[in-house]
C-alpha cells in the first residue's frame, strides 16, 4: 500500500490573496487556475484519478482539497507530515545497530571539523612545500 505522501499536493486554491502583496490580485489568480479547458480537464482527471485511488484503497491518506488559503494549505500539509513521520518512527523506538552506524560516523566528523581552524597561512606554506623538488615526505600523524 503507498503511503499517499503526494495527496495533499493535489489541493488547490482558488484563493490568491495571501500568495504576495506586491503583485496584483488579477495577476496572481492566474497563478491557481488553469490555462484551457484542456488543461481544467486533465487537472479534473487527476484529481478524480487519485481520489478514486484513495477509496479503493491504494492511497492511505484522503487527499486535500478546497483549502481556505495558503496558511490553511500550510496548516494541513504539516498535520499530514507530522502524523506520517510519527508513524514511520514512533516517539522511543531506539535506532537499529545499522542506522546507529551513519549516526555515530556523522557525529565524528562534526566533533572533529568544529575543532579544526584552517588558516590560509597554513595553506600557503603546505604548497610551496610540496611544489619544492627536494622536499620528500609523507605529512602523519601520532596514533
Amino acid at each position: 500500500m503507498s503511503h499517499g505522501f503526494g495527496s495533499t499536493l493535489t489541493a488547490r486554491t482558488r484563493h490568491a490573496r495571501n500568495r504576495s502583496p506586491s503583485l496584483s490580485v488579477d495577476r496572481r489568480k492566474g497563478d491557481f487556475v488553469s490555462e484551457d479547458e484542456e488543461g481544467r480537464q486533465k487537472l479534473k482527471r487527476l484529481k478524480g484519478d487519485i481520489r478514486q485511488q484513495h477509496h479503493d484503497p491504494k492511497l492511505e491518506y484522503e487527499p486535500r482539497d478546497n483549502y481556505r488559503d495558503a496558511k490553511a494549505l500550510g496548516e494541513v500539509v504539516l498535520a499530514d507530515f507530522t502524523a506520517l513521520i510519527n508513524s514511520l518512527y514512533p516517539e522511543g523506538t531506539p535506532p537499529s545497530p545499522l542506522e546507529r552506524e551513519p549516526m555515530n560516523h556523522e557525529a565524528f566528523v562534526h566533533r572533529r571539523a568544529a575543532v579544526y581552524i584552517g588558516r590560509q597561512e597554513y595553506f600557503d606554506r603546505l604548497k610551496s612545500r610540496l611544489r619544492d623538488p627536494n622536499f620528500h615526505t609523507i605529512p602523519a600523524r601520532r596514533s
